[in-house]
């Protein structure tokens, strides 16, 4: 599992969130509320599906462009059940809560690591 994981402010620019992704190397952010009960998620394909449109993301919203359907599990799920939602859903990554609240990201690539173990 991949944590901290990296949020961003749904009233950001798409352009900053951009920015954040390429910092941090990474290819995904969560956005939460303020009690850090996820709300959506950013991912470098919303990010390239805009900039092939000719969006000027520095004037799109975050809010806007993120994914808000998002499915989270908890903690306290096994890899295997994880993996089933991730094929399930044809999901690159998953966001892991504790409580309701941000906890962590599971990926593909965390996966692929923990089972070749």
């Amino acid at each position: 599992m991949t944590k901290p994981v990296v949020t961003i402010d749904p009233k950001k620019s798409v352009f900053e969130a951009a920015k954040l992704m390429n910092k941090n190397d990474i290819g995904a952010l969560v956005i939460v509320d303020k009690n850090k009960k996820p709300k959506g998620i950013l991912t470098e394909r919303d990010v390239l599906r805009l900039v092939a449109q000719g969006k000027d993301l520095s004037k799109i919203k975050v809010q806007t462009a993120m994914s808000k359907k998002v499915k989270c599990t908890d903690i306290k799920s096994t890899v295997m059940d994880v993996s089933k939602i991730m094929h399930d859903h044809s999901f690159r990554r998953i966001i892991i809560t504790k409580n309701q609240k941000l906890a962590g990201m599971m990926t593909d690539k965390n996966l692929i690591e923990l089972m070749s173990g």
